[in-house]
C-alpha cells in the first residue's frame, strides 16, 4: 500500500465519526456530555478491552469479561465530532458505558484478540478528558478518530491492530506542520 492509498482511505472514512450534540457545554469550547464517570466498570481491577469497528470507525470496548449476552455492560471509547458547528469540528471524546447489545446494534466488524488492560480505567479515563482538551478541533487528514485510537493505544501500551504503515509518523508530521504555519503568522509586538 502507498501512502497516497492510505490518506484517500482516511479521507474517505464515512460518517461513523460525526454526532450532532444538543447537550451540555463546557465554558471553553464544546459539548462535554460524552464523558461518563459513574460506571461501575471503573471500580473493577483486572478488566480486558477488544476493538470495534462502525464503518471502519475504529472504537475500544472495555469490558470485566468477554461480553457474550445483550445486557453484559461495557465501555466504549473513541472519538466523534460535533455536526453543529458550521466553522470548526469539535472533537468529542466518548466514554460511555453499553450494553453488549448496543454496541451490536451499529458494529460492522469486530476484533479477534482480547487484550488485558494494563491501565486502571479511571487513568484511562483522565487521559481521555486531557485529549479532549488538548485536542479541541477535528481535521479529517491530521487530528481524527484513527490519530486518536493510535494515541489511546500507545497510553495503553498496545499496538492499534488497524494501524497503517507509518500512520503514527503521518499524524507527528502533520502536527508539527500545523505548528510551524501557525507560528509562522504571529507577529512581534
Amino acid at each position: 500500500y502507498t501512502l497516497s492509498f492510505h490518506l484517500n482511505l482516511l479521507l474517505t472514512m464515512g460518517n461513523a465519526h460525526k454526532v450532532s450534540s444538543q447537550g451540555s457545554k463546557s465554558k471553553s469550547y464544546g459539548p462535554c456530555n460524552e464523558i461518563e464517570m459513574d460506571l461501575r466498570l471503573l471500580h473493577v481491577d483486572q478488566l480486558k478491552f477488544k476493538f470495534v469497528y462502525v464503518n471502519r470507525h475504529p472504537k475500544l470496548i472495555v469490558f470485566e469479561r468477554a461480553p457474550r449476552y445483550g445486557d453484559d455492560p461495557v465501555v466504549c471509547i473513541d472519538l466523534v465530532y460535533d455536526t453543529n458547528v458550521a466553522e470548526r469540528q469539535i472533537n468529542i471524546v466518548r466514554f460511555r458505558g453499553k450494553t453488549w447489545s448496543d454496541v451490536q446494534r451499529t458494529m460492522t466488524e469486530e476484533g479477534t484478540r482480547i487484550y488485558d488492560l494494563q491501565k486502571a480505567l479511571g487513568e484511562v479515563l483522565t487521559w481521555c478528558m486531557q485529549y479532549q482538551d488538548d485536542n479541541k478541533y477535528y481535521n479529517q487528514s491530521s487530528n481524527n478518530c484513527r490519530k486518536f485510537m493510535l494515541e489511546l493505544c500507545a497510553f495503553i501500551d498496545v499496538t492499534f491492530p488497524d494501524q497503517y504503515y507509518l500512520e503514527d509518523q503521518w499524524y507527528r508530521f502533520n502536527h508539527a506542520l500545523s505548528k510551524n504555519q501557525s507560528g509562522s503568522f504571529k507577529t512581534n509586538e
